[in-house]
């Protein structure tokens, strides 16, 4: 497996493994000190499994001139409670508190780039790379993950970011149960409130 840094990746794929019948005490976590090029050593069969985003490194492994076979899943479909919001906007309740109309001008002007996004992915890839030149020579990767992803910047018929409160909430729970910090209460992390909705 891909090496994790974070215990709470290791319990995401613990409970997935044990969820398709499998069992975690015969995986091997590999240590985080290590850089590796995902596809290649996959394809060299250094690691049997990683833990990856879809719309970069699943996409880069279908790109790849390794001539593979890769399966890929979603960990979601074998927890639920993994259909957690990534990647998310963060602020604190000060700033919040004191600058609330600057949260809502920021939130605003990023929905208006997502949706930007998500009509015309290519024109935003290039926008993209443009200002990270570097992308420029992963251009096949860039277009083909824009592509992919810009069909998942919201739920069907949803405005771009609005947090479902129970989605949100079923995650909490299994991290609670998981007993690895403090227990986090309800209606607590997200806010719906500076969104024009």
């Amino acid at each position: 497996m891909r090496p994790f840094a974070y215990s709470t990746e290791q319990a995401i794929i613990r409970d997935t493994i044990n969820a398709d019948g499998g069992d975690y005490n015969q995986v091997t976590i590999v240590p985080n000190d290590m850089i590796f090029d995902p596809v290649k050593d996959l394809a060299d069969q250094k690691y049997d499994g990683i833990f990856v985003y879809h719309h970069w490194e699943g996409l880069m492994a279908r790109l790849s001139d390794e001539n593979e076979d890769y399966h890929f899943y979603y960990v979601k479909d074998y927890v639920p409670e993994f259909d957690y919001y990534t990647p998310v906007l963060a602020a604190n309740t000060h700033f919040l508190g004191e600058h609330g109309d600057v949260a809502r001008r920021f939130l605003k002007a990023t929905r208006k780039g997502f949706m930007f996004a998500e009509r015309f992915p290519e024109a935003a890839a290039q926008i993209l790379m443009r200002y990270v030149p570097d992308r420029r020579l992963q251009e096949s990767l860039v277009l083909a993950s824009q592509s992919e992803i810009s069909q998942h910047y919201r739920m069907p018929n949803s405005l771009w970011g609005v947090i479902d409160k129970s989605r949100w909430e079923k995650f909490y729970v299994w991290l609670n149960r998981q007993k690895m910090g403090k227990m986090i209460p309800n209606d607590i992390g997200f806010t719906n409130r500076y969104l024009d909705i």
